[in-house]
Formats: structure tokens, sequence, C-alpha cells
């Protein structure tokens, strides 16, 4: 668990049954190069596909992760008011990442309540990565301290998260720095 002035981030490894239909589908959009759309838009910014095969899949994972997010955390549920069995949540539409060498996503936040981000694909080496600059691959969230000081916080990822999950509230700033040091991708599973 990741603190953040009161908000919670929960780490998780996934299944590997899903891990790997993840994978699979993952590496075959973009040679497919299908279902391509622009979230966050920019000459060195990410790709975006829709991901289609194993949504389903993936949010029958989800709903168990997103229900002990709130019994691990339940103060966060409380900000939400106007949640109730008449207004249910919705698992959005997820959507893969494919990062290129010298990539980025900028700074921005989700809508929604909660949002994840589940490495696919790492092929950079962090320590080769963090020879040239501090930042480099990094994913890193952005907020305020109770000092009322912007904060950073900032997660290695590097190979060994091929699999795992973060889950997080939806409006807490991240952006994702890019790698320099190999001509492969990186690819993640973000949604809402």
């Amino acid at each position: 668990m990741i603190d953040l002035n009161g908000y919670s981030v929960l780490e998780k490894r996934i299944p590997e049954g899903l891990f790997n239909v993840l994978k699979a589908e993952c590496l075959q959009c973009e040679q497919k190069n299908e279902k391509r759309f622009t979230a966050l838009s920019g000459v060195d910014s990410a790709t975006h596909y829709t991901l289609e095969n194993t949504r389903e899949h993936l949010n029958k994972y989800l709903e168990g992760v997103f229900d002990e997010y709130f019994n691990t955390f339940p103060n966060y549920l409380n900000t939400f008011q106007a949640f109730t069995n008449a207004v249910p949540f919705h698992i959005g539409k997820p959507w893969i990442n494919i990062q290129r060498k010298n990539q980025f996503l900028p700074m921005h936040h989700h809508d929604g309540v909660l949002s994840y981000s589940i490495w696919i694909k790492i092929p950079y080496n962090l320590d080769e990565e963090l020879k040239g600059s501090s930042f480099s691959s990094l994913f890193e969230f952005n907020y305020i301290n109770n000092l009322g000081q912007l904060t950073q916080h900032k997660l290695n990822v590097d190979k060994s998260w091929e699999g795992k999950m973060i889950v997080f509230p939806s409006i807490i700033n991240h952006l994702v720095y890019p790698f320099r040091t190999v001509d492969d991708n990186r690819i993640s599973v973000s949604g809402n």
C-alpha cells in the first residue's frame, strides 16, 4: 500500500492466467493496428488501443479487486455520497498503452472513482535507465501534501512489475516518463 496524503494506492499481482491472456491481446493489437484511439495526444505521447477480447475476463477480476480496495480503504468511498444501490459502480472500457522509446504520458487524471494500471511488458533495465536521469522510465503520482506543497511519489517500474497492478483514486494526477535505453515497447493496460 502507498499512502498519498490520505489517498491510498493498492498494489497487487494479477493471476498468471489473466496476465497471459492480457499479454497475448496486447502484443497482437499493435500488429493489427485496430481500435487505435487518441486519449492523451502529442507527437511523443504513447499510442492507445481498445482492449476488446479479454475485457470480460478482466472486469470479472476487477470487481473483486475494487471490493478489496473499498474494504481496505473504506474512508475513500465515503467521499462519494451519490453512489447507492440505485446508482451502482460501472467498470469502463479498458485501454492498452503502447509506449515506445522516448515517448511519455503527460500529467493527467482520469474520470471515475478508481483507476488502475497493469504492467504487461517492461523492456528495459531500470538501473541502466536511471544512469541517464533520476526520472527516466518512472511512473509518478503528483498530489498536494498536508502543508499545501506539490509532492511526488515515484514508482520505480522495472521488469519485476510485469503482471503487477496498482489501483488508485482517479482524481490523483500522474504521469509516465520516457525510457531511453532500448528500442522495444513498454506495454500497460489501464482503465477506470
